[in-house]
């Protein structure tokens, strides 16, 4: 599975992520990963405020990372498990019939440098699969 939008090179809402930045981020979380304790939400409403929260609602939690990692295009990949939740239901409805219309994006915390587009630390949250308009 590839998260989309984490490619370095481009901005993501007017950030510029830093592969080192980036690869921190995922490095710090991999111990959770092991303890099968990373989660994503499926988030049916991009516009939601859910995606800016730093906390997870464990009622819309979805899916579960086995695994985490930058590939050589500077994007993150990763194998997901989807849960057997209400949300998860729908996120595997979806991922079945309409592929195309899941992003996963990732969400999390940080500082910004002095030219307020570079981020220069960031603490990983959730990836989140967002629905997608067609």
């Amino acid at each position: 599975m590839l998260i989309d939008t984490l490619n370095t090179q481009s901005y993501w809402i007017g950030r510029i992520y830093p592969r080192e930045v980036m690869e921190k981020a995922i490095s710090d979380k991999m111990n959770d990963i092991k303890q099968r304790k990373f989660v994503g939400i499926f988030i049916e409403n991009y516009d939601s405020d859910q995606r800016y929260s730093p906390k997870i609602d464990i009622s819309d939690v979805s899916h579960l990372f086995l695994s985490a990692y930058m590939n050589d295009r500077e994007q993150i990949e990763g194998d997901i498990e989807i849960l057997q939740t209400e949300k998860s239901n729908r996120l595997n409805e979806y991922m079945k019939y309409h592929p195309e219309r899941i992003r996963f994006f990732p969400r999390g915390i940080g500082k910004v440098g002095p030219d307020n587009k570079t981020v220069t630390e960031f603490e990983l949250i959730s990836i989140d699969a967002y629905l997608m308009e067609v």
